[in-house]
This record gives C-alpha cells, sequence and structure tokens, in this order.
C-alpha cells in the first residue's frame, strides 16, 4: 500500500495559492518531490476547482493532436498520450514479438481460431483462406492486388453464377461445387471489381478455354441437349 503523503496546513494554502496564480500541478509537485496527482488530489479534497488544461495534448508517437475521435477516456485518464493507429501498431508488434518466442503457443491458439471460424463462418473463414492465396499469387505473377477478407466475403454467392450449383465454403477437399476466386480479366490483376467466385468446376473450364472456345462449346451444348 502507497503511504499518503501528508501536508501541513501552510503547505496546502502555499499550493493552492501557487495554483490559483497560474502554476501547473506539475510544477508545483517538483517542489514537494511528489507526483501532480497527488497535487490534484490535494487541491480537490480542498475544493478547488480545477482547470482544463490549455494544452491540445499530442499521440507521444505519431504527434498527432488527440480527440475523442482518435483516442479513449481511458488512455488520458491514465496519461497514456497516444492514438488509436499507434496503440494498433504497437499491440501488433507486441504480438508479433509473443508469436517469435512462442511459436508453439501461438501455432496452437491460431489453429484453434481457425477450427471455431471454420466451423461457425465458413464463409468467412473461405474468405481468409482465399486472400492469402490471391496475394501470393499476385506477388508471383506481378499483378496488382488490393483485396481485403470483409470485401470478399461481401461478393460471396451462395450459388454458382455460372453453372448454377450450390457453392460449397469451409475449405477442406477440393470438389467441383468448392468455392473458387476468379479474375474477370486476368491482366488486370486480384482488385476490387474484377474478381468473382465461382464453383471450382466453372473456373478450371474457364481456365483451361479461350473465349471462342468457350462460345463455340456453349453453342454444341445447346444444338446437342436443346431437349
Amino acid at each position: 500500500m502507497v503511504k499518503k503523503i501528508e501536508f501541513t496546513k501552510l503547505q496546502i494554502e502555499q499550493i493552492t495559492k501557487r495554483y490559483q496564480e497560474g502554476e501547473t500541478p506539475s510544477q508545483i509537485a517538483n517542489t514537494y518531490g511528489c507526483s501532480r496527482d497527488v497535487i490534484r488530489d490535494r487541491l480537490i479534497e480542498n475544493r478547488v476547482s480545477l482547470r482544463k488544461s490549455r494544452v491540445d495534448k499530442k499521440c507521444t508517437i505519431c504527434g498527432v493532436k488527440l480527440t475523442s475521435e482518435n483516442t479513449t477516456w481511458y488512455r488520458q485518464k491514465n496519461y497514456i498520450y497516444k492514438c488509436n493507429e499507434c496503440m494498433r501498431q504497437e499491440k501488433a508488434i507486441d504480438a508479433n514479438e509473443w508469436r517469435k518466442n512462442n511459436p508453439d503457443r501461438a501455432g496452437k491458439g491460431s489453429e484453434k481460431y481457425r477450427r471455431n471460424l471454420k466451423k461457425k463462418n465458413p464463409k468467412r473463414y473461405t474468405a481468409q483462406q482465399m486472400r492469402g492465396s490471391a496475394k501470393k499469387r499476385a506477388n508471383a505473377l506481378d499483378l496488382d492486388y488490393d483485396l481485403d477478407s470483409k470485401y470478399l466475403e461481401s461478393i460471396m454467392p451462395d450459388v454458382c453464377p455460372s453453372l448454377g450449383l450450390e457453392i460449397k465454403y469451409g475449405g477442406g477437399e477440393k470438389t467441383k461445387n468448392s468455392a473458387s476466386l476468379d479474375r474477370i480479366v486476368p491482366e488486370k490483376g486480384y482488385v476490387k471489381g474484377n474478381v468473382m467466385i465461382v464453383s471450382q468446376l466453372a473456373n478450371l473450364m474457364k481456365n483451361e478455354a479461350n473465349s471462342e472456345e468457350m462460345l463455340n462449346f456453349s453453342k454444341w451444348v445447346m444444338k446437342t441437349y436443346k431437349n
């Protein structure tokens, strides 16, 4: 338990006077070798109205002005002057460092998360898998890429738009019904507006034939199986 610092009545009067004359709790605290919180507490106990800070608080990392939009009340209350983005990056660095130092525990946690996601939300699971695979292919083929899991999940149909097959999500062994990411115009890469989700069978058919061949095949099917 932290021992409470006791001030004499005269010291309290001096602290109050200095504060009312414009000094900050930090400046006063330096005189008594304590923290500014101690001075603030004594002022509050003596019913002194505290001034609002006249200095805009800034993120100690990036320097951006802190507002209710880019930080939290809890952080400011505890004198943690960091914006949301810098805190997010700090946490990501800490998490990566932890995973690096604890590979066995991290692997088990990730595996458990994937299993639960695969079971509870197969579309989201598939979107995350597709995003990673598409990123690797884009890098390998030197193609543009701007996809994210949220976008991929938003364009996932229940039925293949080409063949009318019910699309299967959630990974596992690939079948003709498995979800497959297709580039509408291959040269444009993996970018929003240029990809669609189709069945594995539809994507294989498209990959193995050019436009003219697919058109001829369609005409042949219509002529041969019209009845």
